[in-house]
């Protein structure tokens, strides 16, 4: 039987911080990211941990296939988004078949109560199989857990739940809720699900929101103000998402009366550099020393990996601190007004290349493509964040919020066999399936990046197998100005 770890309760003002670190989902996690579900996270070290410790005997991996086989097959739901059209793109907050199926693994202590927790949204045959998986490589993994990982966390949960009741850090909190404009009921319960995370290589450690849980892996020994500023970072993303769908409109509405060609690339990046600049910048400079803060400051990727962010994010901390104190709101005009001032002064005219508006971008892959592919868009082009979907693109619903999106950029991987179906969904029109037909003869891939309005791009690219997609997603950031029209590997 699994049973929690340690659950820790911290309240701040109207927020309940739940602190936990628990067995069951440390594996359940474990089991996406080393089957390849979780495409944007390192796991080098996850999956020698399952080497040495898991996967001892050959037939041990026919079940890892099988836990990516059945999540693949899951019944796609679509999340709850906003309820009103936004001029940009929609906001996304809970639901859908991913949320649906992770969260079922933050939420239990038992194989049965997983089991029971997914078949009350997904059918019960997908259920069943998951749980079998959990259940087969329990035995081996409490094992490993009572010897190893139950003793990583257990100074670090007590010392993170007192460094987040730290006053300064839940004064800047209430103060970031006011900023997002995110009304949550008094006694809001926020968990924080903490992720151990071996160290056998060097790799960064990554955090994730998924609706109202905060995912954030941990190093064993590491202190927890060196962790606090991921946990914050995070909860800014659940603040965004929480606003009402009015904050979000007048956001982008007053982006685009800006009137400026850089507004929606510089509002792709808002979500992630805003988070990075009061989490990992005001929260973080709390537990450094300003000497050591500064140096941190002038360092590339010292914020967040990704250098686009980075920089970002940098050139709104220096007055950061300032907007919380006024009280601005993200929505305002006045905060958007200098937001795009200090990002263009960071940017200048590479806030204007293809590749900045795909820094928030919604990837379809086809299934001959599938989800090996999603990872290359982090490895060649470094986005800041992306949803992504597999489909064959034969149905009239297989695009989600591509017809009504129109300032979203999209990017599409398919296979020469599915370009007409890209036609039939409005994607391409003929003559441009026309000239990629005509450029990939012989199985060569292309790729094809045009305009879908003055705000929103679009990039097509075609290939047969998923390796041949590298050369055409190495070029894409190379590109300096729109529309790029056909394109193919570098020599």
């Amino acid at each position: 039987m699994f049973l929690p770890l340690f659950c820790q309760s911290i309240s701040a003002d109207s927020l309940d911080f739940v602190v936990e670190y628990r067995e069951l989902p440390n594996l359940i996690y474990q089991l996406d990211n080393i089957s390849g579900m979780l495409p944007w996270e390192s796991s080098g070290n996850f999956k020698k941990l399952w080497q040495d410790n898991f996967l001892t005997d050959t037939s041990e991996e026919a079940w890892i296939q099988r836990w990516k086989a059945q999540r693949l097959k899951q019944v796609r739901v679509e999340p709850e988004r906003s309820h009103i059209r936004l001029p940009i793109s929609p906001v996304y907050r809970t639901g859908g078949s991913e949320y649906l199926v992770r969260s079922a693994g933050f939420r239990v202590d038992t194989v049965s109560q997983y089991r029971q927790l997914l078949s009350l949204e997904l059918p019960k045959e997908f259920a069943e199989e998951l749980g079998s998986v959990v259940a087969h490589f329990q035995p081996k993994f409490h094992e490993w857990w009572k010897s190893k990982g139950e003793a990583a966390g257990r100074g670090f949960i007590t010392s993170l739940s007192e460094t987040l009741n730290d006053p300064r850090v839940r004064n800047r909190v209430a103060q970031m809720q006011k900023f997002y404009e995110a009304e949550l009921p008094k006694g809001t319960k926020i968990p924080f699900i903490l992720l151990y995370r071996p160290s056998f290589i060097l790799e960064p450690t990554s955090g994730q929101q998924l609706s109202k849980y905060s995912l954030v892996q941990f190093l064993e020994g590491e202190k927890p103000e060196t962790r606090v500023d991921v946990v914050i970072h995070e909860l800014c993303h659940f603040f965004f998402q929480s606003a009402k769908d009015e904050s979000h409109l007048a956001l982008q509405k007053n982006f685009l009366d800006l009137g400026d060609p850089g507004a929606v690339p510089a509002f792709q990046l808002l979500n992630e550099a805003v988070a990075t600049a009061l989490g990992n910048g005001v929260i973080g400079e709390i537990f450094d020393t300003p000497a050591h803060f500064a140096s941190k400051l002038k360092r590339p990727r010292s914020l967040y990996n990704a250098p686009e962010i980075d920089r970002a994010a940098k050139s709104i901390y220096p007055w950061a601190k300032e907007a919380l104190d006024s009280g601005l709101k993200i929505s305002s005009k006045e905060f958007v007004q200098h937001y795009q001032r200090s990002v263009k002064e960071a940017f200048g005219d590479e806030l204007l290349r293809p590749a900045a508006y795909l820094s928030d971008v919604s990837l379809y892959a086809h299934p001959d493509l599938g989800r090996a592919s999603f990872s290359k868009l982090r490895q060649f082009m470094r986005v800041a964040s992306y949803s992504a979907y597999e489909t064959d693109f034969k149905s009239a619903d297989s695009l989600g919020d591509f017809a009504e999106a129109k300032s979203k950029s999209f990017l599409f991987l398919v296979p020469p066999s599915a370009v007409d179906e890209l036609v039939k969904r409005q994607v391409l029109t003929s003559a441009r399936a026309e000239e990629i037909r005509l450029a990939s003869v012989g199985g060569k891939p292309v790729g094809l990046g045009i305009r879908r309005g003055p705000n929103g791009i679009v990039f097509v690219l075609v290939a047969t197998k998923v390796d041949d997609l590298d050369g055409l997603l190495k070029r894409i950031p190379k590109f300096e100005k729109l529309p790029v029209g056909i394109f193919t590997p570098d020599p």
